[in-house]
């Protein structure tokens, strides 16, 4: 949803009034939900401050980074670039959280970043082109989406999703408050419409639901199934936007379900163990 939201705000160029609204309204979301739940416990960091203040730079410097590669570059250039992330993670994880990368990992991403570059191939932005400075962005935003998938994997060890969510928000609100509060009067009806959705559905239940979900897998294979985004956003920008798919999109899109079929088939196969790639020890069992 966030492509289709983003375009209905029309605040290129102001993308600090963005990160700085959607945190606000996810905090919101949060505070909600904690207190529903009686979890109030969930708001103290637990001895995570430093991750946790981490957590919310990082998401603060990735919304940045994407949303002005998307204004620099072609879109199809920032998104297979963006989309370098998984590579990332793959390569981190093990060095990292000292997880095993599996061969069936690197075939999966194999072929979901092939599904990518089709969905990106041939795809304009505002500028209709590339830009050094736009590259950097795109590069610099799928390095702060790896190491977020990262911090998040860890806190998700000991640390609830509730603590994770808000903590994340309320830091990357903070900020980006200075740079946002001051150009308020950009943001249109439309806008905040589109800004309350993004904070409350994108950031906060999607959120939420992703922090739970990511306990259960391995960093490695949530990367992997994150290429599903571009799939749906494709889908979105049609029924939303009338973005006709071009033939090599329905190509891309397929290449990338796929991959998540066969990922989600190897890992619940019953048969024998994979070979596995060690960059480190593996966890005790």
């Amino acid at each position: 949803m966030s492509g289709v939201l983003v375009r209905w705000m029309h605040l290129a160029g102001h993308e600090q009034v963005i990160v700085f609204y959607r945190s606000c309204f996810a905090v919101a979301f949060y505070l909600v939900v904690i207190v529903a739940a009686r979890r109030t416990k969930d708001l103290k960091p637990g001895g995570q401050s430093v991750m946790l203040i981490a957590s919310g730079l990082v998401t603060a410097a990735f919304a940045i980074c994407v949303y002005k590669a998307y204004n620099l570059v072609s879109v199809g250039s920032a998104t297979f670039l963006l989309y370098l992330s998984p590579l990332l993670v793959a390569v981190m994880a093990p060095l990292v959280l000292k997880e095993k990368l599996e061969r069936s990992t690197l075939l999966c991403l194999g072929i979901a970043l092939a599904g990518t570059g089709l969905l990106s191939w041939g795809q304009s932005g505002n500028s209709g082109g590339s830009s050094a400075l736009g590259i950097v962005y795109a590069l610099a935003s799928a390095l702060a989406w790896a190491v977020l998938m990262i911090i998040w994997k860890k806190l998700r060890e000991t640390t609830s999703p509730f603590t994770i969510g808000i903590w994340t928000n309320a830091v990357c609100a903070a900020a980006a408050a200075a740079f946002a509060i001051p150009s308020t009067y950009l943001v249109t009806p439309k806008a905040w419409v589109a800004l309350v959705v993004f904070g409350t559905v994108s950031f906060g239940a999607a959120s939420l639901t992703y922090f739970y979900a990511l306990k259960q897998v391995k960093v490695q294979d949530a990367a992997i199934l994150s290429y599903i985004e571009p799939v749906s956003a494709m889908v979105l920008g049609f029924a939303l936007l009338g973005e006709a798919p071009r033939p090599q999109d329905y190509l891309g899109a397929a290449l990338i379900v796929v991959a998540g079929i066969l990922l989600l088939k190897l890992r619940t196969s019953v048969g024998g163990p994979e070979a596995e790639i060690e960059f480190g020890e593996a966890p005790e069992p």
